[in-house]
């Protein structure tokens, strides 16, 4: 049995992975600062993303994928890489997924703005502000929650 904050799923061909999930206590948020890309802001913390200032409703693994992209944003993250860090899985024979979370993702980020999600064919994908920038994490005190 997966110990709590775990969820083990069984993907294509019966491969299994245990995905831990981030805790979300009180006492974690201080440690986790937002993440940010543009008008993109993830809150690992409060589980949330906001576009543009509107929330945006990801699954729990378009988010998790959504928040690798974004701390390694401006880095071309090949398949084998996110199927590792955000799947668990150590093959890179199942790149579908990836492609097919990235397009739930853009569908659902596109609608608010400018693409963020880039492709570089043959090789993966980056995620980098419409203006081209990098931005480090920041703490966006206005999404505080009392």
């Amino acid at each position: 049995m997966p110990p709590a904050g775990t969820v083990r799923l069984e993907g294509p061909q019966g491969i299994m992975a245990d995905l831990s999930y981030p805790s979300h206590r009180r006492g974690d948020q201080r440690a986790q600062p937002a993440l940010r890309a543009g008008d993109l802001v993830l809150d690992e913390a409060r589980w949330t993303v906001h576009r543009a200032g509107r929330q945006v409703d990801l699954s729990p693994t378009e988010f998790r994928l959504l928040a690798y992209l974004m701390r390694n944003q401006g880095q071309v993250l090949t398949r084998a890489q996110l199927l590792e860090n955000v799947w668990g899985w150590n093959r890179s024979g199942q790149s579908q997924i990836v492609e097919t979370y990235v397009s739930y993702l853009r569908r659902k980020l596109d609608a608010f703005g400018p693409r963020l999600i880039h492709t570089r064919r043959g090789v993966g994908y980056l995620l980098r502000s419409a203006d081209g920038g990098v931005a480090a994490p920041y703490r966006d005190e206005s999404l505080r929650l009392s």
